[in-house]
Protein backbone atom coordinates (compact mmCIF):
# COMPACT_ATOMS: atom_id res chain seq x y z
CA UNK A 1 0.00 0.00 0.00
CA UNK A 2 1.67 3.57 -1.16
CA UNK A 3 1.11 6.47 1.07
CA UNK A 4 -1.32 7.79 -1.40
CA UNK A 5 -3.62 4.65 -0.77
CA UNK A 6 -3.23 4.97 3.71
CA UNK A 7 -6.45 6.19 4.96
CA UNK A 8 -5.32 9.52 6.65
CA UNK A 9 -6.10 9.72 10.72
CA UNK A 10 -8.67 11.64 12.24
CA UNK A 11 -7.78 13.69 15.34
CA UNK A 12 -10.43 15.03 17.40
CA UNK A 13 -8.48 18.69 19.43
CA UNK A 14 -10.49 19.41 22.02
CA UNK A 15 -10.32 22.81 23.76
CA UNK A 16 -11.79 25.84 24.69
CA UNK A 17 -8.70 28.11 23.66
CA UNK A 18 -9.69 28.36 19.66
CA UNK A 19 -6.63 30.23 18.98
CA UNK A 20 -4.69 27.22 19.88
CA UNK A 21 -7.16 24.48 18.42
CA UNK A 22 -6.18 26.42 15.44
CA UNK A 23 -2.75 26.26 15.92
CA UNK A 24 -2.92 21.97 16.29
CA UNK A 25 -5.14 22.11 13.31
CA UNK A 26 -2.94 23.27 11.26
CA UNK A 27 0.16 21.43 13.06
CA UNK A 28 -1.49 18.03 12.34
CA UNK A 29 -2.87 19.08 8.83
CA UNK A 30 0.61 19.45 8.03
CA UNK A 31 1.37 16.04 8.86
CA UNK A 32 -1.18 14.55 6.59
CA UNK A 33 -4.01 14.16 9.80
CA UNK A 34 -8.04 15.03 9.54
CA UNK A 35 -8.45 17.31 11.91
CA UNK A 36 -12.01 17.67 14.00
CA UNK A 37 -12.17 20.44 16.58
CA UNK A 38 -14.94 20.56 19.76
CA UNK A 39 -14.02 23.52 22.61
CA UNK A 40 -15.33 21.15 25.28
CA UNK A 41 -16.55 17.32 26.56
CA UNK A 42 -20.10 17.85 25.50
CA UNK A 43 -18.99 19.11 21.46
CA UNK A 44 -16.68 15.96 21.62
CA UNK A 45 -18.74 13.67 22.55
CA UNK A 46 -21.41 14.70 20.13
CA UNK A 47 -18.97 14.32 17.85
CA UNK A 48 -17.21 11.21 18.43
CA UNK A 49 -20.94 9.93 18.26
CA UNK A 50 -21.40 11.06 15.02
CA UNK A 51 -17.43 10.81 13.33
CA UNK A 52 -15.41 8.51 16.13
CA UNK A 53 -11.78 9.66 15.62
CA UNK A 54 -8.95 7.58 15.22
CA UNK A 55 -7.24 9.65 18.64
CA UNK A 56 -8.24 12.33 20.82
CA UNK A 57 -6.11 15.41 22.36
CA UNK A 58 -7.98 17.14 24.93
CA UNK A 59 -7.16 19.82 27.56
CA UNK A 60 -8.23 19.42 31.14
CA UNK A 61 -9.74 22.64 32.07
CA UNK A 62 -12.61 23.89 29.95
CA UNK A 63 -15.81 25.42 31.38
CA UNK A 64 -19.34 23.76 31.05
CA UNK A 65 -17.88 20.02 30.73
CA UNK A 66 -13.82 19.09 31.17
CA UNK A 67 -11.81 16.92 29.69
CA UNK A 68 -12.16 14.81 33.12
CA UNK A 69 -15.64 14.20 31.90
CA UNK A 70 -14.66 13.23 28.81
CA UNK A 71 -12.11 10.52 29.69
CA UNK A 72 -14.55 9.42 31.83
CA UNK A 73 -17.55 9.07 29.51
CA UNK A 74 -15.09 7.82 26.74
CA UNK A 75 -14.14 4.89 29.43
CA UNK A 76 -17.37 4.48 30.92
CA UNK A 77 -19.09 3.80 27.70
CA UNK A 78 -16.13 1.21 26.85
CA UNK A 79 -14.71 3.39 24.10
CA UNK A 80 -11.18 2.83 23.46
CA UNK A 81 -10.46 6.09 21.53
CA UNK A 82 -6.62 6.87 22.60
CA UNK A 83 -6.96 9.61 24.27
CA UNK A 84 -3.67 12.44 25.19
CA UNK A 85 -4.59 14.61 28.07
CA UNK A 86 -2.79 17.97 28.29
CA UNK A 87 -2.55 21.10 30.26
CA UNK A 88 -1.25 24.43 30.74
CA UNK A 89 -2.70 25.01 33.55
CA UNK A 90 -0.31 24.17 37.25
CA UNK A 91 -2.09 24.05 40.36
CA UNK A 92 0.14 23.14 43.67
CA UNK A 93 -3.22 21.51 45.57
CA UNK A 94 -2.92 18.22 42.83
CA UNK A 95 -1.54 17.10 39.43
CA UNK A 96 -4.64 17.21 37.38
CA UNK A 97 -2.09 15.52 34.37
CA UNK A 98 -1.98 12.47 37.09
CA UNK A 99 -5.49 11.99 37.71
CA UNK A 100 -6.18 12.15 34.09
CA UNK A 101 -3.78 8.65 33.74
CA UNK A 102 -5.79 7.23 36.44
CA UNK A 103 -9.10 7.98 34.64
CA UNK A 104 -7.92 6.16 31.27
CA UNK A 105 -5.64 8.66 29.70
CA UNK A 106 -3.22 6.73 27.70
CA UNK A 107 -0.48 9.82 27.81
CA UNK A 108 -0.36 13.38 29.26
CA UNK A 109 1.51 16.74 27.69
Amino acid sequence: MSDTDRPRPTILVVDDDENLRDLLRRMFESVDYIVIQAFNAQAAIATIGENPPDIILTDIYMPEADGFELINWLRKNAIAIPVIAMSGTATPRYDQLSIAENLGADAVI
